[in-house]
């Protein structure tokens, strides 16, 4: 199917059909595959990158948004900033404090609607 495949594209651009029977012998095997990504790295290598921030982390985000939604904040995230500086004394972006805020929702550290303000109604006073 693929030989065929590769015949009707190399027709298509005027070309001859036969120079893909190798495609036909190749074929990758598991073992291979496990080789292969054992020799560039990518597995039974210690993760890249930064490490995971611990689930206390997580808790203590939650604890301050909720401060700053009962202290009425207009930005929570900003708040959180605010109160969870780096070790350097910088603040975290506000995207980045948006960001942990999603993760404390998806481990159920935050209800859905939790954090939300209640609607004020514009319109007719009944």
């Amino acid at each position: 199917m693929l030989k065929e495949s590769l015949g009707n594209l190399a027709e298509s651009y005027g070309m001859s059909r036969s120079g893909f029977e190798w495609t036909e012998t190749f074929r990758g095997t598991s073992a291979g595959y496990l080789a292969a990504a054992r020799k560039i790295g990518t597995l039974d290598s210690p993760r890249r990158g930064r490490p995971a921030l611990p689930p206390e982390h997580f808790e203590s985000v939650a604890e301050l948004a909720r401060e700053a939604h009962t202290a009425g904040s207009r930005s929570i995230a900003r708040y959180i900033a605010q109160r969870m500086p780096y070790g350097d004394g910088s603040q975290p972006a506000i995207e980045t404090v948006n960001g942990w805020l999603k993760r404390c929702k998806k481990l159920g550290l935050i209800e859905p609607g939790e954090l939300r303000k209640p609607r004020q109604g514009k319109g007719k006073e009944q």
